[in-house]
């Protein structure tokens, strides 16, 4: 059997070092290039997305619909309203996710 030219390597490893090699002499110059580390900016831009105003608007919404959610609940006296009241629920999530 015909011994390896490192000592150490295994056939499995040779051929994995050889023919990462050989591929690399396939790609083009400019692309292996563009793998080189690219310099890190000093000063990276703030990723402001969403304006204050649009975010501002949206937690209005989330606030007015907890309100209203909690008034309905602040309003139930008896147990014939909180019946309703869980009918109610019931009705909307069917409306939002039934068919």
């Amino acid at each position: 059997m015909q011994s390896l030219p490192f000592p150490g390597l295994s056939r499995r490893q040779w051929f994995h070092l050889t023919g990462g090699s050989a591929f690399t002499h396939l790609l083009p110059l400019p692309l292996l290039k563009s793998q080189q580390k690219q310099p890190i900016p000093t000063t990276l831009t703030p990723l402001n997305r969403f304006p204050r105003m649009v975010q501002d608007f949206y937690v209005e919404q989330v606030r007015a619909a907890e309100k209203i959610g909690l008034d309905g609940l602040a309003a139930l006296k008896t147990k014939a309203d909180a019946e309703g009241y869980v009918r109610s629920v019931r009705e909307k999530i069917a409306k939002c996710f039934g068919p």
